[in-house]
């Protein structure tokens, strides 16, 4: 979707856990953890999250949740302005306040 910039996701697998981001350039992922344990290892950086409680994941995820929708990576500069019978769709594009 053009709107996006950038996205953050969650998968489980039975009590395996990952949080993502994924952007136009990267894929940032965590290793996995057991979100009941709550010992997170974040991939690409030193162990900021290991042992700490569980209290610290729910901020994430609740911070994820009420985020403001350019926060959770909607673009407000580009909209969808039309979208025809066929499919094809037309975007409205802002540069410096202008459409």
């Amino acid at each position: 979707d053009p709107c996006r910039r950038f996205t953050f996701g969650t998968t489980i697998e039975n009590r395996a856990t990952r949080l993502w981001l994924l952007s136009r350039v990267t894929l940032l992922r965590t290793k996995p953890f057991d979100f009941i344990k709550v010992g997170l290892c974040v991939h690409f950086s030193d162990c900021w999250f290991y042992g700490r409680d569980r209290r610290q994941l729910v901020v994430v995820l609740l911070s994820l949740a009420f985020s403001a929708m350019n926060q959770t990576g909607w673009d407000p500069t580009i909209k969808l302005s039309h979208l025809d019978k066929s499919g094809q769709r037309q975007y409205e594009i802002k540069i410096n306040n202008n459409s």
